[in-house]
Order: C-alpha cells, then structure tokens, then sequence
C-alpha cells in the first residue's frame, strides 16, 4: 500500500473522534488530522506545501493543489487534493467539482497524485448509484473519465467545464467505513 492511502487510513481513529464532537468537522480539519498521521510516519514538516504554489504577493494568483509533499531538494513528489462532503443538495456539482479536481491533479506534472474523500452516507449513495453512472470511482481496477462517458447532469457538467476534454484515469486504493455514516476513500490519478 502506499504511503498516502496508509497515511489517510491511519487517520480514520481522530476521524472518527471528531466526527462524533458537536462542531463540525470541515474539510481543512480533515486536512490536518491526515497531516498529523503524514507527521506520526515519518514526514518532515518543512516538506508539507498546503495550498501549492501560492505566492502571496502576485495578485489573482490561487492555489493550485490542497497538500504537495517535496522531496529532499524542495520539488514537488506527491500532489493530493482532499474533498469533504457532508449535507449537501448539490450532489452533482460536487461530483464534478471531484472530476475537475481528478483533472487538477491529471495536470500536475511529475509527481505522485491522489485525491481523498470523506464523504457522509447521502453523497456516497449518489456516487455509488450504478443509474447516476459514477459507481466505477469505487472500483479498484483503473477506469478512465472524459466529457464521452460522464454523465450528461447539468449541475455535474458546469463543475467539470472542459476539464475533461482529455481523458483522466482514476483507481482506488482505500475506501474505508468511518463513523455512524461516513465512508473515506483515496484515489491515485495518473496522467
């Protein structure tokens, strides 16, 4: 198994400890409770880049990718985006919104890349309806998405936008039970 997915199913514990809290847990928290496992592992901090590339003095200018882990000389090696759905109607746009990101990733040259997802029961259960034409995110053989087969959802389309004009390919390599009604995938995306 590989680091990254270790690192997100090692985290499932603080996971779920804060998935049962009163507040919330947002995505920047999920974040950090992978981080800290990434730091139990092993991980330098100083090779942890949030938000990469960011250059604070150039206006307009965004992040690109949620976590960039650096190699010993300061170049990127791993690229992850993390997403996390929890009481949403807008079921598909943030299934496009997840494609677009697998496509971030696509374009990220000359790293590792992987997207994890904590998702509440609601959302998988639209990911993983066989009708909604989604359900092969969860398989673990490699499967490819492009504008040809995505489903034709107007909300999923307009999250996508072009961003799958060349084709994107996906495996999972974690999915994972979490809490009462969470389930907690990784997803390694090749160019």
């Amino acid at each position: 198994m590989d680091a990254v997915t270790q690192g997100v199913g090692a985290a499932i514990p603080l996971i779920e400890r804060r998935l049962e809290s009163p507040a919330p847990l947002s995505e920047d928290g999920f974040r950090y409770l992978v981080f800290n496992e990434f730091l139990k592992a092993g991980v330098d901090i100083m090779r942890l880049a949030p938000e990469y590339p960011r250059d604070a003095h150039a206006k307009g200018v965004g992040a690109k990718i949620d976590i960039v882990i650096l190699d010993e000389k300061g170049a990127p090696e791993t690229a992850i985006q993390f997403k996390h759905y929890r009481n949403s109607a807008a079921y598909a746009a943030d299934a496009g919104r997840l494609l677009a990101d697998f496509a971030k990733l696509r374009d990220f040259p000359n790293v590792q890349r992987f997207a994890a997802v904590l998702a509440d029961g609601e959302m998988f259960r639209y990911l993983s309806s066989p009708e909604r034409g989604l359900d092969r995110l969860f398989s673990l053989s490699e499967q490819e998405f492009s504008d040809d087969n995505i489903p034709k959802t107007k909300a999923l389309r307009d999250k996508v936008g072009g961003a799958l004009s060349s084709p994107v390919r996906t495996q999972a390599t974690g999915m994972w039970k979490v809490g009462y009604d969470y389930m907690l995938f990784v997803w390694r995306v090749e160019a």
